[in-house]
């Protein structure tokens, strides 16, 4: 359960926000840049959620595909040799949040639903 944030908080939250906000916008520009759809910029940056397709016209998928591709093209991109989908070997990573986590993702949506709207104007 949460207290409403007092001001000085909201402004920390939202200078921790703002910063993570830039540094997404900046790995998103430098490794996309030319690929970004200019007249979807603005949906790319707004903090929406995406359908797939939605992010393939906005410029920042190259395809769409299934869990089993994406494993596949990893492998395939970490030069792993296999011979079928069943060699592949996954490690599983879990992080867990909860009350310990300083920014648990349901802290973090509980933020961003108070902080302000971002824009960006994209050149």
């Amino acid at each position: 359960e949460f207290r409403p944030m007092d001001e000085e908080e909201m402004n920390i939250t939202n200078e921790i926000v703002q910063e993570i906000f830039a540094d997404f916008q900046k790995v998103v520009l430098d490794n996309r840049g030319s690929r970004l759809n200019p007249a979807k910029i603005n949906q790319t940056f707004d903090g929406r959620i995406l359908t797939g397709r939605q992010a393939r016209e906005a410029g920042l998928v190259d395809s769409l595909g299934t869990k089993r591709d994406a494993i596949t093209k990893a492998a395939d991109l970490a030069n792993l040799s296999y011979d079928s989908f069943e060699d592949i070997r996954i490690c599983r990573v879990e992080t867990k949040g909860g009350e310990a986590a300083l920014l648990s993702m349901e802290m973090l949506f509980h933020m961003l639903g108070q902080a302000p709207k971002l824009q960006l104007s994209y050149k």
